[in-house]
This record gives C-alpha cells, structure tokens and sequence, in this order.
C-alpha cells in the first residue's frame, strides 16, 4: 500500500509539473516583426488566455494570460510592453502564482541605431521571488530590416533588485520555520534575501517570415550577468514558430529555455517550457 501511495505521489508531482511547464508562454518582449521594414504601425495588440478547471480525483484550478502593447509616437518614440501572468492550484496547495511585465521605450525606432530604455517587474511563487525590479538603457542595432527579414542586437546596463521568499517549499512539506535570511544553492551559511547589483544585457532578436509568408519564426536570447561577479547569471533563449490563419488570428508553438545561477536551495536552476496556443492580434 505504501509502495502505491509513493507511485501515486509520484504520478501526481509529475503531472503538475508537465502542467506548469505547458502553461507557461514567452516572457520577454518582442519588438521585431512589427513593421515593413519602413514603416511602423500606431499601435498593436495581442492578446491570449487559456486555463482548466477540475475536481474529483484531480482538484485542479489554472489560468494565464498575456497581453502585449504597442504604440507609437510619430517618428521619435515607440513603446513596447508586454506582461504574463500564471496560476496555479492543486487542492489546497498553490503552485503557482507569476507576474513578469516589461516595458521597452526606444527613441527613433526606425533608425539603424537606437538608443532605448527597458523596466521590468517579476514576481513569481514557483521560484520563490518576491520581487524583481530591473531597469536601465541601452544601444540597439538593425542589422536586417525588410518586410520579410529582421534581426536586432543589442546591449544594456541595468540596476536590478531582487528579494527572495524564505518560506519552505510545498513539496515535500516541511515543518521547519521560516528563517528571516536565505540559503542558496552551493552555499553552507544562511545570506540575505534581498541582492542588488549591476547588470550587463547582450541581447539577439530575430523575426523571419519563410514560405511565402506562411510560416513566421521568431527567437530571442539574452544574457543578465553582473559586470564584478561573472558567475552571477542569468541566461534566456526561446523560439517561436507561428502559422497565421487569418489576419487576426494565428497557431503558434512555443519552446524556451532559462538558467539562473543563483537560485535557492530547494530550486533548480534550470526551466524548459513548451507551449501550444492561438494568437489573436489588432493594429492599426
């Protein structure tokens, strides 16, 4: 009986964290892919939602949602801010509950260089941040632009705060109490939970449409590193394929990875998420 109660236990961690990883879409913003290459819309939207509800053996509430918005302002300043938000619940206990926005102001946005400021706010359960705030400025470069082909590189410098949650994981349970400092990954003695640091951000955007237009790939990568500490990092990559359906609505898969170096005890440095969903988008 005990054998089949681990088994089930088993089973049960394994399913909610296929469902974690299956709901989680990109969480960094995308200026690419919104022009002709010569001009550039007003403003867009897009928007997504999907989640599920169950009981019975599996009582399972999940939702997420996105939202991404584009404006600009004649020829000298564009926004860009795109935000994610994902929860989860299994029972009694909360899995997950994550919010990332980021917000991307670039000046002369059709110019070959761009000088452009970036925020961004995270929190986020599953990994145990209680906050995130980031910001800073930069140089962006167009190596391609066309309608059909486009790549931008770009660096930035960035302040960033992060404060960690102490609280003990929800899987296993543990009866420890929670300590007012945090224990880090590699590390034998308790530190604060609150870091802050400088940040260095190279940066690699692409959209390509191929096929006549039919198939649109789109991927991105980033690496957040502290300029003094080079083993504090932070590493992104994720890539988009979308097949449009009409003009407003498209099916996309997407696949990213992350790595953060410094992470809690109880965490793994490493996420891979995969998703399937539709896209619906108005500009103007």
């Amino acid at each position: 009986m005990r054998n089949r109660l681990d088994g089930y236990k088993r089973y049960s961690i394994g399913l909610l964290l296929l469902t974690v990883t299956l709901s989680v879409t990109v969480a960094h913003a995308q200026e690419v892919g919104l022009d002709d290459g010569e001009h550039l819309p007003q403003h867009r939207l897009q928007l997504g939602v999907d989640g599920n509800y169950s009981t019975g053996n599996l009582k399972q509430r999940r939702a997420s949602a996105s939202a991404s918005l584009f404006k600009r302002w004649g020829d000298q300043l564009a926004a860009l801010s795109s935000t994610r938000y994902s929860y989860m619940k299994n029972g009694d206990i909360l899995f997950a509950d994550d919010l990332r926005s980021v917000l991307i102001l670039t000046y002369r946005p059709l110019a070959t260089v761009q000088p452009y400021a970036i925020g961004l706010y995270h929190n986020s359960y599953t990994r145990f941040i209680d906050r995130r705030w980031m910001g800073g400025a930069g140089l962006a470069w167009s190596a391609l632009r066309s309608k059909d082909q486009q790549l931008k590189l770009g660096l930035a410098g960035a302040r960033e705060l992060t404060r960690w949650e102490s609280r003990p994981p929800p899987f296993p349970p543990s009866m420890d109490p929670v300590e007012p400092d945090c224990l880090y990954k590699g590390e034998v003695n308790r530190q604060s939970c609150e870091r802050q640091m400088w940040r260095l951000i190279p940066r690699l955007v692409g959209h390509h449409k191929l096929v006549d237009q039919h198939i649109i790939l789109e991927y991105e990568a980033l690496w957040v590193v502290d300029p003094l500490d080079l083993e504090d990092e932070r590493v992104y990559a994720s890539l988009t394929v979308t097949v449009p359906v009409l003009s407003w609505l498209s099916v996309y898969t997407h696949y990213d990875v992350s790595f953060e170096s410094i992470v809690l005890d109880h965490r793994e440095r490493l996420d891979a998420h995969l998703s399937l969903g539709l896209k619906v988008s108005a500009s103007e």
